[in-house]
């Protein structure tokens, strides 16, 4: 390899991106001075100092670019593992929950959040790179973002995948004392760098290959194409810090792959990528002109004067730009016009009715804020109908929307391509969706002939039990035999798809509001609160429909329970005639009889309401039907 591939080989690459790309990367990087509020050049403030006119920014583009990031934010969705063949059904669930897990544990959301601002709105391109870490001897998956200004490709790719590329890297700049410990092989050749980069200043910490001043020096870390398979390469300027070597990255069937996953939102003919807001520099720049040249044309005055009308003209146009100012002029200089004061206002008004047509032409851009606007006018709506609006208005970013969320499956898929590298060994991933109890899902679990005998004879296997009892008492070493691998990633193949969440909450939030108010009309007994809950968005719901549904046994305890106290309350009702005594003490006796019924009904249950119940009928029966015999001590 070494002596097929030099540095001005893998360095002529980069420079061939940085040359192609200088002009589109010009216009992504004002985007960024636009969303960053740059929106002035140098000389243009200075004119307008000239003019006595106000640089005024009205962030448009910064509003636009933050309700598009809430959305996304809104539209997070989670990655759901499904099973491409039968036998992987019951390994799709733990795979899920690999990969959730490792999307916690490296906050992709908020990578990919980085990715849709960069690579889809603002810059026009942007990305991650996928790659195994160690922490605490452990082999963990990290999900670092790579940003416009650090990342490269092959300038002739023209897919949004960036899959027809040949080349992919991106830039780290380091001090050279971490670089010398990162590459002990080169520490040598690295404090003798001395060569300045004449390049564009996109990648640089300032522009050069090292910076002298503050020992830094840059790395290319590239990731290439070479007879067919993916190679990987660590350089700067004209020395090798990591030979090339094919990519220690495998994909699914064991191929080297670049780990780095790349999108774009626009792309032109040309081959330029650029992001959404370049198409609204054009209006933020009218209504930033416009809207200072209303403010300074509703502020100044023109004089119309004849010669000879005024004595110092320039101190007379100084005192009318005072709000208090004060002008003298020379008799007879107001009548028949001969002095005349222009306050600009038809001018002003012009320039405002063009602003507020740059203004609304803005908000319709890209998707607009429709929402906020129906809010503030009162007007009340139905779940389903507000979606529909927010849909149309989200239009013209779909396709935007649907790369992004491409992208997310490619991270996903080499998420567990790492997986399923590196997860070699046994491995409990903790899930946390139920509030109350941990859950752990085992990878990779080696299950013994004894364990699997203990879950046969819990499921009710008889001759499990009668195995396991034998070759316990006979200490049969076959025990601790491996009898199968549970949930074995390297041997699992599974489709990477994103759960559309939104969708769902927006319905059922919809359904839950249209019951409710049919339970409000109807009652309880045409509309059962168990239909309510089960439209309702509270959590470990199952649980309480379980609690609420119970068991059949104790249902039918519940209804004798009270057709007993319903019996009671017939007994407690003959009482209060003039019955003989006799009669008192058969109802009594009826009255013990149903309460030892009561008791052993609570016996055999636990539940609260049946408790609750039994209690309400012993005191109500001590109140009714009081012991009123001596109490004799002997």
């Amino acid at each position: 390899m070494n002596d097929e591939l030099t540095v001005e080989e893998l360095k002529r690459q980069f420079e061939d991106f940085d040359d192609t790309t200088r002009d589109a990367r010009l216009w992504s990087e004002k985007c960024r001075d636009y969303r960053d509020l740059k929106q002035w050049s140098g000389d243009e403030i200075a004119e307008l100092a000239r003019r006595k006119q106000a640089a005024l920014v009205i962030p448009k583009i910064p509003e636009k670019v933050d309700f598009l990031c809430g959305l996304e934010r809104q539209q997070r969705m989670d990655p759901r593992a499904w099973p491409r063949t039968r036998e992987d059904e019951d390994a799709a669930d733990a795979i899920t929950d690999a990969l959730r897990y490792v999307a916690d544990n490296v906050d992709f959301d908020e990578t990919a959040s980085d990715v849709f601002e960069q690579g889809m709105i603002v810059e026009g391109y942007a990305g991650a790179i996928i790659e195994p870490k160690m922490v605490r001897g452990q082999v963990e998956i990290a999900v670092n973002f790579v940003p416009f200004d650090r990342c490269y490709y092959d300038p002739y790719s023209r897919k949004r995948d960036f899959s027809d590329c040949t080349y992919k890297g991106f830039v780290v700049w380091m001090d050279m004392a971490e670089a010398k410990r990162k590459y002990p092989e080169s520490a040598g050749k690295i404090s003798e760098l001395q060569t300045q980069y004449s390049g564009g200043d996109t990648f640089d910490d300032k522009p050069r290959w090292v910076d002298g001043k503050r020992k830094r020096v840059k790395v290319c870390q590239h990731y290439f194409l070479h007879k067919g398979v993916w190679h990987v390469a660590h350089f700067t300027d004209q020395i090798f810090l990591l030979k090339p070597q094919p990519c220690p990255l495998v994909d699914e069937y064991g191929e080297p792959e670049c780990p780095i996953e790349l999108v774009h939102a626009y792309i032109t003919r040309d081959g330029e990528r650029y992001g959404l807001v370049l198409s609204m520099l054009g209006l933020q720049d009218e209504i930033n002109h416009r809207r200072s040249k209303a403010l300074h044309s509703f502020s100044s005055k023109q004089v119309l004067y004849e010669t000879g009308a005024l004595t110092d003209p320039r101190k007379t146009a100084n005192e009318l730009k005072k709000a208090d100012g004060a002008v003298e002029l020379p008799p007879g200089s107001l009548s028949e016009g001969k002095v005349q004061i222009e306050r600009n206002t038809d001018m002003g008004a012009g320039q405002f009715e063009l602003l507020q047509e740059a203004k609304s032409e803005f908000d319709s851009r890209g998707a607009s804020n429709i929402l906020n606007s129906l809010s503030a006018s009162g007007a009340e709506m139905s779940g389903r109908a507000l979606r529909t609006i927010q849909n149309n208005a989200q239009m013209e970013i779909g396709p935007l929307m649907d790369a992004y969320r491409g992208w997310k499956r490619r991270c996903y898929r080499q998420i567990w391509n790492r997986i399923k590298q590196f997860w070699d060994e046994e491995k409990w991933v903790r899930v946390t969706d139920d509030e109350d109890n941990l859950k752990w899902i085992g990878l990779n679990q080696p299950v013994t002939v004894g364990d699997r005998l203990k879950e046969k004879a819990q499921e009710g296997d008889e001759r499990a039990v009668m195995m396991l009892r034998e070759m316990i008492a006979n200490q049969d070493p076959r025990l601790n035999e491996v009898y199968e691998i549970r949930n074995n990633v390297a041997e699992t193949d599974v489709d990477i798809i994103i759960g559309e969440a939104p969708d769902a909450v927006t319905v059922q939030q919809e359904q839950f509001e249209t019951i409710s108010e049919l339970a409000k009309i109807y009652g309880p007994q045409h509309v059962p609160f168990s239909t309510i809950v089960k439209l309702s968005s509270l959590r470990n719901k199952e649980r309480v429909l379980d609690e609420l549904k119970g068991d059949p046994q104790q249902a039918a305890r519940a209804a004798q329970l009270q057709e007993m106290q319903q019996r009671l309350q017939e007994l407690a009702a003959q009482l209060d005639l003039e019955k003989t005594a006799a009669e008192r003490d058969q109802i009594r006796a009826e009255t013990a009889e149903i309460a030892a019924k009561v008791r052993k009904l609570m016996a055999e249950t636990r539940n609260t309401e049946i408790q609750t119940r039994q209690t309400e009928i012993e005191n109500a029966t001590v109140t009714a039907w009081p012991d009123i015999r001596p109490n004799v001590n002997i």
